[in-house]
């Protein structure tokens, strides 16, 4: 049987792996190319950039879970209902 020294495998060929190549992690550079670092760098931002973004969210809820703990449903409730009295109310200054 002659040995085929060919880059790319023909139709027929077939090969078996004991892993899949898709789940293997390994990402297969021959077939999709070297990845673009400066572009995934520059989208991804930092690490902290999301937890400062959802800072007052963050608070506030784990305000209400300390109230609702200590004193009781109504607590976090009477605080939702004035936060929100507080923000239909229109700015005088």
């Amino acid at each position: 049987m002659a040995t085929s020294f060919r880059f790319e495998p023909t139709a027929t060929e077939s090969t078996s792996s004991v892993l899949p190549l898709q789940r293997s992690g390994v990402s297969d550079i021959i077939s999709t190319g070297p990845t673009q670092l400066v572009s995934e760098t520059l989208t991804a931002g930092h690490p902290l950039e999301s937890r400062l973004a959802n800072w007052e969210n963050t608070q506030l809820n784990i305000k209400l879970h300390m109230q609702r703990q200590v004193y009781g449903l109504h607590a976090p409730m009477r605080t939702m209902m004035e936060v929100k009295s507080v923000q239909q109310t229109p700015s005088v200054l």
